[in-house]
Formats: C-alpha cells, sequence, structure tokens
C-alpha cells in the first residue's frame, strides 16, 4: 500500500500566496483537518506546513506557511499534493479516499471502454471522464452503485453490466 494518498494538483499561483488546486473528488469536506501536506518534487515528498484554504466559486485555494505572493507560489505550479497513509488512516478517510483514478482502466461485459482521462466534481457527484482508443470521450458519474468493481491494485474500474452506455456513446 502507499505511504501518501494524492489529494491535489497545483493549477496555478495567486494573490497572497494562495495556489488553485484541483482537489480530488471527496477532500474538500475534510481540508480544515489537514495541517500538514506533502508536495512531490521530482518523486521526493517534502513537508508544507497547511495555513489556509478558501473554496470559492467551485475554485479551491490552498495557503502554505511562509509563502506569502506570487513569486514565492510559481515554483509550486504542477505539483502534486499528498496526505500521508498514517493520516489517512487517524482521520479514518478510508471509505471517502477516492484515490485519483486518472490512468485506471474501464470496462464493462469484459469490453474496455478505455481510460480515467479526467474527473470533475458536480453539485450532485463526482464525473469521471473516460477516453477510448478513439479519442472520444465518454462521462460517467462517480457512483459506488454503478460499479461492480473498484480494483486499486490492478488500476481497472468495472462498470454493472447492466448500465446503460449507448452505441454514440462509445
Amino acid at each position: 500500500m502507499n505511504e501518501f494518498y494524492r489529494i491535489a494538483k497545483i493549477l496555478s499561483s495567486g494573490k497572497d500566496g494562495f495556489v488553485k488546486v484541483q482537489l480530488v473528488p471527496g477532500f474538500l469536506e475534510n481540508l480544515k483537518n489537514f495541517k500538514w501536506v506533502y508536495l512531490d518534487f521530482w518523486n521526493q515528498k517534502k513537508i508544507f506546513e497547511l495555513e489556509d484554504f478558501l473554496n470559492v466559486k467551485n475554485s479551491v485555494f490552498l495557503k502554505f506557511k511562509n509563502f506569502d505572493n506570487e513569486r514565492d507560489t510559481s515554483l509550486l505550479i504542477d505539483r502534486e499534493v499528498f496526505i500521508s497513509k498514517k493520516e489517512v488512516n487517524y482521520l479514518n478517510l478510508n471509505a471517502s479516499v477516492e484515490i485519483s483514478f486518472l490512468g485506471y482502466k474501464v470496462f464493462r461485459n469484459q469490453e474496455y471502454l478505455g481510460i480515467v482521462s479526467d474527473y470533475f466534481e458536480t453539485h450532485a457527484n463526482t464525473v469521471i471522464e473516460i477516453k477510448n482508443s478513439n479519442g472520444r470521450e465518454i462521462l460517467i458519474p462517480f457512483v459506488h452503485s454503478f460499479f461492480d468493481k473498484i480494483d486499486s491494485e490492478n488500476k481497472e474500474l468495472v462498470l454493472k453490466s447492466d448500465y446503460g452506455i449507448y452505441d454514440d456513446e462509445t
């Protein structure tokens, strides 16, 4: 099992030392519980103190201690943000940890549908984007009851056989 869980990717630097992030689904409500996070620098995790966070108009912003302006935060762009396995266990987040499914293969009835290429949050639930070998995209709500199997070890998602994907979608 991983020592760290990816919870976000830093998209841009902003005003007053805040950075805009794309958060992994399920973590927004838990951000207040995190004092320390880890940023990945060339496969090395460096610890950062999380000073504050904002949720403004469906965008999430993080503020790290001692990073006070756009110049300070510009080196953080495109870095991934992690929490430790210990924190996940301590906060009992295993049920809500939707480890980033980016790159997972998706199947239905043993038919390969494609790879998870992106995800986004809606008011109702998370939606995953699946890109097939032809480059076509399929959007599927990430609802546990739609899946027969979520295999983290083999990085596979298996949709229930009765999940309706129509010919014009694949």
